[in-house]
């Protein structure tokens, strides 16, 4: 909300600026833009509003903009979001990966996790999932995406990649889900086929990214 510009390096004179893409970000804003081609893709899961943005980096014009599709389940009696919208929130940052011939960003919002076909925005799958304030990018190994669902209790799930993520995957295609002792903040870090991830009370773990077993844990002294 506060503005997004692309600045001439040589210069350092404004190229473009956009500050008329607006949500409130109540606690503020915390995810970071991707840059893909020529895309300069935006997140915005707000207390008001929640999307996926897509720009021109060029020009800065507006490519695609793909509102969430989830069912928050957090209506009051009188249809309002409880606690203002807080638990909509999200702060997280995509990736994008290659999946079925396609290019495929993948987002974790508040409640829902979702792929989009980058180039167009369109919804192409979507996982649900408790959590909230979700900050993390996902990863890959070999056919499992690794996706965090946000802070305090998140989970760590596994979510097997084949040419039949269309719709709703939860039930067909989530195949581990870690729920204890996963990073809520920091980035999870992806090698040799182990995920290696520190929680915000200092405990380090290793876990096998295609089982989601764990291999060992430790504390930082």
């Amino acid at each position: 909300t506060y503005g997004t510009a692309r600045i001439d390096p040589a210069t350092g004179k404004i190229v473009w600026q956009r500050r008329d893409i607006n949500v409130s970000h109540f606690r503020g804003p915390g995810s970071s833009p991707v840059i893909h081609g020529d895309l300069l893709v935006l997140t915005f899961d707000g207390i008001n509003e929640q999307f996926v943005t897509a720009l021109d980096k060029k020009t800065g014009a507006t490519v695609w903009k793909t509102n969430r599709t989830t069912d928050y389940g957090d209506l009051d009696k009188d249809g309002k979001p409880t606690r203002d919208g807080d638990m909509r929130k999200a702060y997280h940052t995509p990736s994008i990966f290659e999946v079925g011939g396609r290019e495929v960003l993948v987002s974790v919002g508040s409640r829902a996790a979702f792929g989009y076909d980058v180039k167009t925005g369109k919804e192409l799958w979507t996982i649900r999932h408790g959590g909230f304030n979700a900050a993390i990018r996902p990863l890959r190994y070999e056919n499992v995406l690794i996706l965090n669902t946000g802070s305090e209790r998140a989970h760590t799930i596994g979510v097997r990649i084949d040419d039949k993520m269309q719709d709703d995957i939860t039930d067909s295609h989530v195949i581990w889900d870690r729920d204890k002792r996963n990073a809520s903040e920091s980035c999870p870090v992806l090698v040799k086929g182990l995920i290696f991830q520190v929680t915000r009370g200092g405990v380090v773990t290793c876990t096998e990214a295609k089982t989601g077993k764990d291999v060992w844990e430790d504390r930082f002294q």
